[in-house]
């Protein structure tokens, strides 16, 4: 063996100095000295004994240095992770490396046997070389994975990871008679079967299979010990370091000793020293076991983790490849770890990381825990979600191989009852955690960031991941987890959470993408539908007030309320998830029941947001998501009519945007918006364009491109408009809009704005439907009133809102019409949702209202300047596309049911004795249930879903 140096055995800390910064004998060596010799033991060996901690070896070997290194000397880059590499797998089969505890033979004989540990023959700590080791190649790593491939002048190496990780290396082994290798093979079948039988019912997974520690040889060269210590017989094989260096992790992980205790049966076997070291148990209690291992100490939790960190870097090359590279970049590590590995091998490894993030938040799993947790226990958690993530989500490139990815395939073949409600309970305790951490009502600080303070341990990116996995990948659990009510209830709050909190923080909004997509894809399961619209399963839900308010009897009014806040307070960055959200709608519009009067008119809003001519022309992609929402009326219209009287209702308000859409035109939505612009600069003050785009990314908007024969009025508008709006927008942000004064304008604006884009419907066909907009359920109203200053708040949390608050009458912007039933008070006059009414509206029924004078025509110039104006990142709409996806729009059914009712309810409300009936609302809604579409609507075909 090297004579290790005192002043390097203990640490001294002028060597740590010394080692920080000698040219000579120190790291600066690394990328100052060319082609430093492997040989070189007494450099090397510093490597693996001076440091006592992680923080000690992040402290003194920089990244700088090591990036230096790799630039300038990326041999010596090479050389030390090979040199480490190859140490830490002798260590492995070094019997003083973690030596089986001396036996205590107990009882008289006891008074013979020496308790004092034995003594180190050579003084040498390996189990802190090994997690020097460990923790210098997880710094190493890294750059190596960085690092820039090409042709280099001063060196051979153009591929720094292929040459230091995946190049096969020539290796020379000491040679073991057979007779020596017998035992231990024999040794490990034995010790298997005897586990599997012991009294602890510890469940360990051994078929008879090949196992890792058989693959390798028993002792490879190491290049820290002596070549005169070498046996005389040597054979030669080739392996690449990175598959060496996996192998010795698997091993660490499953070493007796080290990183799990000594069992029964290996510390009472009769061969002693000889006895195999490794074994392939699964760490905890759960999922193929129903015992924790006995004697498991923090120390042992402290040594997983090193070679936790370790593996974790090994599989984490895709963080340093470019996206559009990912499909292409080979990963070894991933693939070897996923799909080369043992059938026990990948059981153990697959139970032991599972069972562990289940019982994280289990505080009786582990005794030695406080009841506050512990930051031993909250790292080894982070780093199996970070290794189940990297696993399981693994994709082999070849498709057709023999050996898929041996993890996510014995994930799908869970399916025992037991081991779906220990992952439940786990999941539970985790999400119930973090909802218990998050700030309260009355704390103070940022309301712009994240609305709770999230533990970096956490990890809630990195659960979800395995959830959804276990949702798509094993159809037993995704039934035993929909199937079940309150589990479903639960999932689905979590979820809301997860997306709620975090849809305004760019740091962690990547959580609340990853939640929708997940409920995108949960919603369509039928199952899991119909356990949202359950008697009284609004009461179940545990999503914190705070953030999500109940405004109705069942789950799918939170359902709604979610969407709606989604779209208008995420200040356009989950802009790219829209699609994803009404998905959400569409999948669900099919089990919809009793909804709130507040769901309905949240759904108002968003089809009157979604079929503005602004937001129509501003995107080349928006037309797809009318297509969604109007494709969520009609299968809601076909399956659930009966059911959804308020749904219905503001379906029938909103019977002139549905004209508007099946006769729309470029030009006509060009010269609307331009006379919008016209008649805010005429006024002196801006209105809002009717309506807004939803809502926008940025508060800035986009400028028109006036031509030069416009008028100086006009082109001087846009700055102030800009303003305006970018006011709107920090209102939205900073939480004033229930100021009253904002509200008067706000409602101003969109009065004027609806009712000019009303002047190109037929005034006979809207002005009886819009004589019932005070018409309403009265109970849902009260009901919401007594949600607080809150509730009120948020009515007008988007600009747009034409929802009047609790504390408003609705006189206030809106006259009622002569035909309207006189209100008894405000609670029972309030609206609904208030249209604003144009000049039709305003006289009487029966009475002919002089039709507006038409405005001139546009110049194909100024419609031009409006098209390219008002289409975002240089998109100008045609009239081409226009036709396009008007064509694609399927109005059937809602044509066909509002052709129906409309004359219906027209007739109704003209009747005398609703009109003047003191609970008219009531009347009404009433009506519309008795109403039925039977052969008005095609028939109810199978029902189709979009998973995500």
């Amino acid at each position: 063996m090297l004579g290790y140096p005192a002043r390097l055995l203990f640490g001294d800390d002028r060597a740590k100095t010394d080692f920080k910064e000698s040219k000579d004998t120190g790291i600066p060596r690394l990328y100052t000295e060319r082609h430093i010799s492997a040989a070189d033991h007494r450099y090397w060996v510093q490597f693996t004994t001076l440091f006592e901690s992680t923080e000690d070896v992040c402290g003194t070997l920089s990244i700088a240095e090591l990036r230096r290194t790799a630039e300038k000397a990326p041999e010596n880059l090479v050389t030390l992770v090979e040199v480490l590499a190859m140490h830490l797998e002798s260590l492995v089969d070094d019997t003083h490396f973690a030596p089986m505890p001396e036996h205590n033979p107990g009882g008289f004989s006891a008074l013979f046997a020496s308790t004092a540990p034995p003594p180190r023959a050579d003084n040498r700590d390996r189990t802190r070389e090994a997690l020097n080791c460990c923790r210098v190649l997880t710094r190493a790593i890294p750059i190596v994975y960085e690092s820039d491939t090409g042709p280099r002048d001063d060196s051979d190496i153009d591929n720094l990871e292929k040459r230091t990780l995946w190049t096969p290396q020539t290796r020379v082994r000491p040679s073991r008679s057979n007779s020596e290798q017998q035992p231990a093979e024999k040794k490990e079948n034995v010790s298997a079967q005897d586990d599997s039988k012991s009294a602890s019912d510890q469940f360990i997974i051994a078929d008879g299979d090949e196992s890792v520690s058989d693959v390798k040889s028993d002792l490879v060269q190491d290049p820290l010990t002596r070549q005169d210590t070498m046996a005389s017989t040597e054979s030669s094989f080739q392996v690449t370091t990175g598959h060496a260096l996996l192998n010795t992790i698997v091993e660490l992980l499953f070493h007796a000793g080290f990183t799990m205790p000594w069992t029964d049966e290996q510390l009472s076997s009769t061969i002693g020293p000889e006895i195999s070291r490794v074994h392939f148990t699964i760490w905890e209690a759960g999922i193929g076991c129903s015992v924790d291992l006995k004697d498991t100490t923090p120390t042992h939790i402290e040594h997983r983790i090193e070679v936790l960190r370790l593996l974790v870097t090994l599989l984490s090359k895709p963080i340093y490849t470019a996206p559009q590279d990912q499909s292409t970049t080979g990963q070894p590590a991933i693939d070897y770890i996923a799909c080369s590995l043992e059938r026990p091998v990948v059981l153990s490894f697959l139970c032991s990381l599972l069972n562990t993030v289940a019982n994280y938040r289990q505080g009786d799993r582990w005794t030695f825990l406080s009841a506050s947790g512990d930051p031993v226990r909250d790292s080894l958690t982070s780093l199996c979600l970070q290794t189940l993530c990297a696993v399981l989500t693994y994709e082999p490139r070849d498709l057709n191989a023999e050996t898929p990815n041996l993890f996510l395939y014995y994930l799908t073949k869970l399916y025992r009852q037991t081991d779906f409600a220990f992952l439940a309970t786990g999941t539970a305790k985790m999400f119930q955690t973090a909802i218990a951490n998050t700030r309260g009502p009355f704390e103070l600080g940022s309301t712009t960031g994240s609305m709770f303070v999230k533990s970096s341990e956490e990890h809630v990116s990195e659960l979800l991941v395995v959830i959804w996995i276990l949702l798509r990948h094993n159809p037993h659990f995704r039934q035993y987890m929909v199937g079940n009510r309150q589990l479903s209830l639960d999932m689905f709050s979590w979820l809301l959470y997860v997306a709620l909190t975090n849809k305004d923080s760019p740091p962690t909004l990547v959580q609340a993408q990853l939640a929708i997509f997940i409920l995108q894809d949960l919603t369509s399961d039928r199952t899991f539908c119909i356990q949202l619209t359950t008697s009284q399963s609004a009461a179940d839900m545990t999503v914190p007030s705070r953030l999500l308010r109940s405004h109705g009897a069942v789950a799918m009014d939170m359902v709604i309320e979610a969407v709606f806040m989604l779209l208008t307070r995420s200040a356009g960055l989950m802009a790219p998830l829209y699609p994803a959200l009404l998905l959400i709608l569409d999948n669900t519009a099919p089990f919809w029941r009793n909804l709130s009067l507040i769901s309905a008119a949240r759904l108002e809003q968003m089809l009157e947001q979604f079929a503005s001519p602004r937001f129509l022309l501003a995107n080349e992609g928006n037309p797809r998501m009318l297509g969604i929402l109007l494709d969520t009326f009609s299968r809601m219209l076909k399956e659930q009519y009966s059911t959804n009287a308020n749904v219905v209702y503001i379906l029938v308000r909103a019977a002139p945007i549905i004209e508007r859409l099946e006769s729309f035109s470029l030009n006509g939505a060009l010269e609307s918006l331009y006379r919008l612009r016209e008649r805010a600069s005429t006024d002196g003050r801006i209105s809002l364009e009717s309506p807004r785009e939803m809502p926008a990314a940025s508060p800035v908007q986009d400028s028109v491109n006036v031509a030069d024969k416009e008028t100086k009025e006009e082109a001087v508008k846009e700055p102030t408009e800009s303003a305006k709006e970018t006011q709107e927008a920090n209102t939205l942000q900073d939480g004033k809009d229930g100021q009253e004064g904002d509200k008067e304008a706000v409602k101003e604006d969109v009065n004027e704005d609806v009712k000019e884009d009303s002047k190109e419907d037929s005034e006979e066909d809207s002005g009886h439907v819009k004589d019932t907009k005070g018409i309403k359920d009265a109970k849902d109203a009260k009901d919401a009133k007594t949600d607080g200053t809150d509730a009120n708040k948020d009515v007008l949390t988007d600009p747009l809102s034409k929802l009047t608050t609790e504390d408003e009458p609705p006189s206030a912007s809106i006259e009622e019409p002569k035909t309207e039933p006189a209100a008894a008070s405000s609670s029972s006059a309030e609206p609904p949702a208030p249209v604003a009414k144009d000049k039709a509206a305003d006289a009487p029924v029966g009475v002919d209202a002089m039709p507006p004078t038409p405005p001139p025509k546009l110049s194909q110039e100024q419609l031009d300047a409006v098209a390219r104006s008002v289409g975002k990142n240089g998109f100008v709409p045609t009239a081409a596309w226009v036709d396009a996806w008007r064509s694609s729009l399927d109005l059937s059914v809602l044509k066909a049911a509002l052709t129906e009712l409309v004359p219906r309810v027209n007739a109704y409300c003209a009747d005398p004795a609703v009109a003047n009936s003191a609970n008219a609302d009531e009347k009404l809604l009433a009506f519309l249930r008795e109403q039925t579409l039977t052969g008005v609507l095609p028939a109810s075909g199978e029902l189709r879903t979009s998973p995500c």
